[in-house]
């Protein structure tokens, strides 16, 4: 499409000739019309945008700008995600903390023997380790918890 727009020869001051033009690209093979083509678009969706192709009429600018716009959304929904893995993964943690206390709590209260506190405190850990590698994995449902979750 950024090279049907830029090939559009015209007499038009308001729109002018597209980039393909100015850059003699009319005539080039399909091969060089292409890379040229998808080396804007990377360049534009990455913000890196050397100048070297800019869109010249107001239709490039305008296909410009929604590719801007999309590459942007991708961006945030990618970055959205990472933090939403992050943020669970805190907050799982905090809960295992707050469970492991429990423990500990639970050990005292009934004087269970430290080697079988230790026992619980390793299998509660275990399970956790378990829930946060399929968290990071499938970043989706957790696997089925082992031990009491509240």
């Amino acid at each position: 499409m950024f090279w049907m727009l830029g090939a559009l020869k015209t007499s038009n001051p308001f729109t002018g000739d597209g980039w393909a033009v100015k850059l003699n690209l009319i005539d080039a093979d399909l091969s060089t019309r292409y890379t040229n083509s998808f080396y804007w678009a990377l360049q534009t969706i990455t913000s890196v945008g050397y100048g070297d192709i800019v869109p010249t009429t107001n239709a490039e600018k305008f296909l410009a700008c929604i590719v801007i716009v999309v590459g942007c959304l991708f961006y945030a929904i990618i970055f959205a995600n990472i933090a939403m893995l992050v943020q669970s993964l805190e907050n799982s943690f905090k809960r295992f903390r707050a469970k492991e206390s429990y423990l500990r709590e639970f050990a005292n209260l009934y004087r269970l023997p430290e080697e079988l506190t230790q026992r619980l405190i390793g299998n509660a850990r275990e399970a956790w380790n378990v829930h946060k590698v399929s968290r990071i994995c499938c970043f989706g449902p957790p696997l089925p918890r082992l031990w009491v979750c509240g």
